[in-house]
């Protein structure tokens, strides 16, 4: 799991930020949330242009440096760095929990796809200090992962050194790096607000259900928060399977009919029931089409996925409340502090009968 992440130089980070996934309090409510001293379901909240989506984006950097199939506008490369940082350079630091064993993994980048230094830690052991800049190694202890023999001649410059090495040795020589690849590779960051939510893509997920066999599930899925319709498989003239509604009267053509918050059930169904299972999923202003007991109702449900690590953004202040959440589990993003859990941001003993949003909006974690 991931453990902590700190970025610096990124976008509107002139300074690091972390943001520790250590649960900070033993609270004896909402404990779904945490699993193994771990924050596994987590809500990021903070007025706009506070950073929200930004730390988002900064988060799923580490996977640009393991897959050139992931692409990047014109645009995303002019906005990587951020203006008032005098260092010139982005600076990310991930540190991971597998098994016991600590990974530390941290990186500088001018770009999207430029390296300019790499150094990878086990245990407090480094491992690796790479100058991508310059091509060499600052320090290098590869034997002590089974790498001393990789050649490194045919490296790919677009893509990190520790990709290249971690897909040069086989899984059992990799031991705990073999998961943090795996990890990494099942990383997903969802937009709420992204055009794919919309037409085409909820019928690209549509159809895939029908052709899995898989409508009775998305119809259960569905009916959990609160959809109470039936669905029906029709064939068309020409012999193509289309979801409806199943109305008395006539039948509903799902996809052109359904709103803006089933369309989100959609998506949420496509990356969460359908698709291998993440690893850590950062969702983006998930509640942006949804009722406010729709929103309970799918942290509760990102609760349950205990097999990844789950973190929203939102703004809606009605989700911190301790029957949904736990002050540990909720953070804060602002310019001026970074982030920081409510519990952390507040010398008051918090209590599973506080009113959290009511305090938040008096100023209490400010």
């Amino acid at each position: 799991m991931l453990k902590r992440f700190t970025v610096d130089g990124y976008r509107n980070f002139p300074v690091p930020v972390t943001f520790d996934f250590s649960a900070s309090r033993d609270y004896q409510f909402a404990e779904n949330n945490v699993r193994l001293g771990i924050v596994t379901n987590a809500l990021l909240i903070g007025r706009n242009a506070s950073g929200k989506s930004n730390f988002g984006a900064s988060l799923f950097d580490i996977t640009l440096g393991f897959s050139k199939q992931l692409d990047f506008s014109d645009q995303e490369d002019r906005l990587y760095l951020n203006a008032d940082c005098g260092r010139g350079a982005a600076r990310f630091t991930y540190d991971f929990e597998f098994d016991g064993r600590e990974i530390r993994y941290r990186y500088e980048k001018i770009a999207p796809r430029a390296w300019l230094h790499e150094s990878l830690a086990i245990d407090g052991e480094c491992i690796f200090d790479f100058n991508n800049y310059k091509g060499v190694f600052e320090e290098k202890h590869l034997d002590r992962i089974g790498a001393d023999g990789v050649n490194f001649e045919f490296s790919d410059s677009s893509l990190s050194l520790l990709a290249y090495i971690t897909s040069s040795l086989p899984t059992d020589v990799l031991g705990v790096l073999a998961e943090l690849r795996h990890f990494v590779s099942r990383m997903r960051l969802i937009r709420m607000d992204d055009v794919r939510v919309k037409g085409i893509e909820t019928r690209r997920v549509i159809d895939r259900i029908i052709r899995e066999d898989k409508v009775a599930h998305f119809q259960s899925f569905i009916r959990d928060f609160g959809i109470d319709e039936n669905l029906v498989v029709v064939k068309e003239p020409d012999g193509t399977p289309v979801l409806y509604f199943d109305h008395p009267m006539r039948y509903i053509p799902f996809v052109e009919a359904c709103s803006s918050g089933t369309r989100t059930l959609v998506k949420l169904f496509s990356e969460l029931e359908l698709k291998e299972s993440a690893s850590f999923l950062f969702i983006d202003e998930f509640d942006a089409f949804c009722h406010f007991e729709m929103a309970e109702s799918l942290l509760k449900f990102f609760a349950s996925k205990t097999s990844c690590q789950i973190l929203c953004s939102t703004h809606n202040t009605s989700l911190v409340k301790n029957g949904v959440m736990r002050p540990d589990c909720v953070y804060q993003i602002s310019a001026k502090d970074g982030i920081r859990t409510l519990a952390d941001s507040t010398e008051r003993e918090l209590r599973l009968g506080n009113n959290i949003e009511k305090l938040l909006r008096a100023g209490e974690f400010d």
